[in-house]
């Protein structure tokens, strides 16, 4: 679901967390950009490729 995957996540580890007593979770995000990557060197094009280049976050909540 890509970006849009996050919130739910965190909403979802929120629920969760209020039911369960003295819980953590942890929330992994990835994003796959294969299809989006612009080899070329117009620096407008380049910019999606250099804020999502690693593709990756993770967040601890207690």
């Amino acid at each position: 679901m890509g970006c849009s995957a996050n919130s739910l996540a965190v909403d979802m580890a929120r629920n969760i967390m209020c039911t369960h007593d003295n819980s953590n979770a942890v929330i992994l995000s990835t994003e796959i950009l294969s299809t989006g990557w612009y080899p070329g060197r117009e620096r407008p094009f380049i910019i999606l490729n250099c804020i999502f280049r690693v593709g990756g976050a993770a967040i601890f909540v207690e």
